[in-house]
């Protein structure tokens, strides 16, 4: 059936009902080209809104097969898939939905220049993988090439949302530096993860897919943290690229900005021997992995520590990326009046 008919058909009504948004822009979606890269959690509820939106042209890469432990958040694979091409699966069943072939599988990897070679051809990029070096690599191939990404990633109840337009945006390095100890953070299968995450943060990179195809580029320089355990989105914004400023503000919805600061310039505090209060808001099994030597005071505890946070001195707040401490932070400055606060961007990863 052609986009012609859909339109024709009523498939498309709602969004030709919202204010704006015309047949040339359904038209747009149609003929954007979009490479997903993983089937997987992330994948799944990505692709579904993608091609029920109408993106008519997708390229979707894994070479992984379907295990049994990806049934609870890759949703569209049942019991009869297991061992099949992740990629094989995925495709076939959105085309059945669509009524049309949108999704063209691709059940290999590619990476280093191969992969390079192919990224032109593309006219957005969606990351749907949990290989932190990869996900490294492909931002700046991509910012190189001046290829548009969404990038996602999920770890346990936390997931970020990344939009790097070009070379000049600012990328997965400008929030979390790179550095030879990056790929040691594991990824879903080893740090675990639960599935209504994964499925908020695919949803919210084919918002931002869509967005961009029908023009909505304004740059961005902000990493969406999404917190499932306490229902917060909040973002951190990277005002300079080339610097970050200690003084910039990390907003959420519904909330006043807070202060925040960043790793090397807390170290600066440290060498330099100023007094501040260093507090670890994760939970005691992520404490004993590794800690930046603060005080450990999980998340769900604090209202019951609020004595512990100074008042006097400055307070560095951290937890793992910095959506927990985030939280604890808007707390205690809503509840207590705090004003000495500053979370430190990045969390626990921009150290390692």
């Amino acid at each position: 059936m052609s986009e012609s008919q859909n339109l024709q058909d009523g498939r498309f009504d709602r969004h030709l009902a919202m204010h704006g948004f015309t047949e040339a822009m359904q038209t747009q979606l149609e003929q954007a080209k979009v490479l997903v890269i993983g089937a997987g959690g992330l994948g799944h509820p990505a692709l579904l809104y993608l091609a029920a939106a109408g993106i008519g042209q997708i390229t979707l890469m894994d070479p992984d097969t379907v295990q049994r432990s990806n049934l609870p958040r890759q949703i569209l694979f049942g019991d009869q898939d297991i061992g099949q091409s992740k990629a094989s699966v995925l495709a076939q069943k959105i085309n059945e939905m669509r009524g049309k072939r949108v999704v063209k599988p691709l059940a290999r990897k590619l990476e280093g220049d191969e992969l390079r070679a192919w990224l032109p051809q593309f006219d957005l990029i969606v990351d749907c993988t949990d290989r932190l070096d990869f996900k490294y690599d492909l931002c700046e191939d991509c910012q190189q090439c001046s290829i548009p990404l969404v990038m996602g990633s999920v770890d346990q109840w936390q997931g970020q949302v990344l939009v790097v337009q070009n070379e000049e945006s600012a990328g997965l390095a400008d929030f979390f530096p790179r550095n030879d100890q990056s790929s040691e953070w594991g990824n879903c299968s080893t740090n675990g993860v639960m599935g209504p995450v994964v499925g908020i943060i695919g949803t919210c990179m084919a918002n931002e897919a869509i967005k961009w195809v029908l023009g909505h580029r304004e740059r961005q320089d902000r990493l969406l943290l999404v917190d499932g355990l306490s229902g917060e989105f909040t973002y951190i914004r990277i005002q300079n690229k080339s610097s970050f400023d200690s003084t910039k503000t990390e907003g959420s919805f519904g909330h006043n900005t807070m202060k925040t600061i960043q790793y090397s310039e807390m170290l600066q505090w440290r060498d330099g021997g100023k007094s501040f209060q260093l507090i670890d808001v994760r939970e005691p099994y992520e404490f004993d992995e590794f800690n930046l030597g603060g005080e450990l005071i999980p998340m769900n505890t604090v209202p019951d520590q609020v004595d512990a946070f100074s008042r006097e001195l400055p307070v560095v707040v951290h937890c793992k990326a910095g959506a927990r401490s985030a939280n604890v932070i808007r707390y205690l400055e809503e509840q207590h009046g705090f004003t000495n606060l500053y979370n430190l961007e990045g969390g626990i990863l921009a150290a390692r």
